[in-house]
């Protein structure tokens, strides 16, 4: 029997967090939220409020660039990266995080293989860590691959390769691009044992909708039997009532979506 699919949403600025309501997040069973807003006295008391008991991943507990960048320092430059990253997932857990994401070159890892042993030696410095604090760490993955980036196998062949204690993957999804929907039968095969966190990123000031129709095959090929997977729509958080009619919105999709699958119930 599959697992059960989870429905989340990214809050993607402060106005999102500080105001958002316990009612347009009802239909929600997770949220992601980047670090530095979690790490706010305020907002993480009043996620507390509107959002209890339920799960809250901290996104990006270091920036992109230090991520990026940290794998080609020095040993000192690498093990101050890794004592920063220690601080901050015990920070964010304290917070009321169950998971965070950082940021490393992925892509670049799968083709560059010097870069891929660099990278691999710090990611085992951090599992170390991760193991002490017993905290989770997400590896954001972009699908498709940018322009030039590697194919879908060697991305596989990355993943496994992986040190896997308390490691994990987020599937970025550019669901609206036309190299993801040009992804065969196939494609979500590299990242399905790895991946039990989806990211859906769109565009929905460009007429860009999400329907069921778009989601719901390539969801269904990632599910495994007896695991779970968390899905998180990215909201844009449109200014003056845009934020409101969006969240309306994933909130009929998400109803529907269990509707038609009357396993991916509402924890």
């Amino acid at each position: 029997m599959s697992g059960t699919v989870h429905f989340g949403l990214v809050l993607s600025g402060p106005e999102a967090v500080a105001g958002v309501t316990a009612a347009e997040l009802e239909p929600f069973d997770c949220l992601k939220v980047a670090s530095d807003q979690l790490l706010e006295q305020e907002n993480a008391a009043r996620l507390r409020k509107v959002f209890p008991g339920r799960r809250i991943l901290a996104g990006e507990l270091a920036e992109r660039p230090l991520c990026e960048l940290a794998p080609e320092e020095g040993i000192k430059l690498r093990l101050d990266f890794v004592r920063r990253l220690e601080e901050r997932c015990r920070q964010v857990k304290a917070a009321g995080a169950a998971a965070g994401t950082a940021p490393f070159d992925l892509a670049r890892a799968a083709i560059d293989f010097d870069y891929r042993n660099r990278l691999l030696e710090l990611l085992r410095c951090c599992c170390g860590v991760l193991q002490a604090v017993d905290f989770p760490l997400l590896l954001p993955w972009r699908v498709p691959s940018p322009p030039g980036g590697a194919a879908s196998g060697a991305c596989g062949d990355f993943l496994r390769s992986l040190p896997l204690a308390r490691l994990g993957v987020l599937a970025e999804w550019h669901p609206h691009e036309p190299a993801f929907a040009a992804l065969p039968d196939g494609g979500m095969n590299p990242i399905r044992f790895e991946a039990r966190d989806v990211e859906i990123i769109y565009e929905p000031a460009t007429g860009n909708r999400l329907t069921s129709r778009l989601l719901e095959a390539r969801l269904e090929r990632l599910l495994l039997p007896g695991r779970d997977l968390r899905v998180y729509f990215h909201a844009a958080g449109l200014a003056d009532d845009g934020w409101a009619v969006e969240i309306a919105e994933l909130s009929a999709l998400v109803r529907q979506l269990r509707n038609e699958h009357k396993e991916w119930k509402k924890c």
